[in-house]
């Protein structure tokens, strides 16, 4: 089967009144939505948005789609999914998807997500920011980009560290040497 038949299948079903927030592993409580995401199913994650897909509705009640879109690295369906409403701060219970699009390097994810205001001084369960996050991967691209999108310098995690610190204690001076430039 052709991913243009599956779509065409899609829509036949979706015609006769397939529910497309249906969980169909309750377990799992996946929904048609969040399998779409996990494959990088664009044109068929596009179809469900389009037929009324919820973008709030989470995988565990904890994990929301725009996470797990952001996970698999797929700007297409990140950009659906904030087009579609998704809120950008709300991931899973240890990350918003800023922190994990940092994480995994992914900087047109960064960006689609700072273009949809996600919060820059947001919080993961250890108290990092997505600044904190960069500096800790070494990424002096994404730390500029943080900082000139409004990011704060000087918050300090749960272990009482900052953006610079941690900076400072993996040695990378060009993120020192910037963020000692910008305070």
């Amino acid at each position: 089967m052709t991913l243009a038949n599956d779509v065409l299948a899609l829509q036949q079903l979706i015609k006769q009144g397939a529910d497309v927030n249906i969980h169909y592993r309750a377990a799992e409580r996946l929904t048609p939505l969040i399998q779409a995401i996990n494959l990088q199913r664009v044109e068929i994650v596009e179809t469900l948005l389009l037929a009324g897909a919820d973008v709030h509705q989470s995988q565990y009640e904890i994990t929301m789609p725009l996470w797990i879109a952001t996970d698999v690295g797929n700007l297409d369906i990140v950009k659906l999914l904030l087009n579609e409403g998704a809120n950008p701060n709300r991931g899973d219970v240890t990350s918003a998807p800023l922190h994990l699009a940092i994480a995994k390097d992914t900087p047109d994810i960064v960006e689609a997500l700072i273009q949809a205001h996600a919060d820059l001084n947001r919080t993961c369960a250890l108290g990092y920011t997505p600044l904190m996050t960069a500096a800790s991967k070494g990424n002096l691209m994404l730390c500029k980009r943080l900082v000139q999108a409004g990011a704060t310098i000087d918050i300090h995690d749960n272990y009482g560290d900052t953006a610079l610190t941690i900076a400072e204690s993996l040695d990378h001076q060009d993120i020192v040497n910037f963020l000692q430039s910008k305070t």
